[in-house]
């Protein structure tokens, strides 16, 4: 029995339909490949912002009421918020969190922790003790990378006792009874929360 092979007419145009389907194929696996590193990327993005608004919202939930010396002796302000001159370039906001002891089960250990804006960059400080001495070293933290805007405004009652919205806040008109996050990540939209102030009496040392 005589056999037969492919032509060359045949090979070419089976090589042609390949290459079709190949460079097809090829085109889809990128664009699938595209797309995953987007979601994966927003997703990572979601994770960072959800973290930056979780530890925001402890600081100011376990906010502790109790005046502090800074390193040259100087009584300092139980919250400082947005002030005209902060402590620190890029510094918003200071106060006391109160958080659980893990060294010691049913007590609290008050920390001075401060959330600074620098070059996109959000940073969270804290300090190992509140009266500090000049050589306390800080610790700083970084929170949230490729910020574009970071703003806090503040809620409370002024002296007639009607809610005010202000964008600073200092000891002498009392305490905020809550305070907004403003986040707008680089290319992103804004994303704001407003987290309740809660007004832990600490003891003094």
């Amino acid at each position: 029995m005589k056999r037969r092979g492919f032509t060359l007419l045949e090979m070419v145009i089976a090589i042609a339909i390949f290459a079709v389907i190949a460079t097809l194929s090829y085109g889809a696996l990128i664009r699938f490949s595209d797309s995953y590193a987007s979601l994966s990327d927003h997703h990572e993005r979601l994770k960072q912002l959800h973290i930056t608004f979780s530890t925001f919202e402890r600081d100011v939930r376990y906010f502790a009421s109790r005046s502090v010396r800074d390193e040259y002796g100087d009584s300092e302000d139980i919250l400082i918020a947005n002030p005209l001159d902060p402590p620190v370039l890029g510094e918003v906001l200071r106060l006391t969190v109160s958080n659980p002891n893990p060294a010691l089960r049913g007590t609290q250990q008050l920390t001075r922790v401060a959330w600074r804006f620098d070059d996109g960059k959000l940073y969270r400080v804290s300090w190992p003790v509140l009266d500090r001495p000049s050589e306390t070293e800080e610790r700083r933290r970084l929170i949230l990378d490729g910020v574009a805007e970071f703003t806090l405004r503040f809620v409370g009652y002024d002296e007639q006792n009607e809610l005010t919205v202000l964008d600073d806040w200092t000891d002498n008109v009392g305490l905020p009874a809550a305070v907004e996050l403003s986040v707008t990540p680089v290319g992103g939209d804004s994303l704001r929360r407003l987290f309740a102030l809660t007004h832990n009496v600490a003891p003094a040392p």
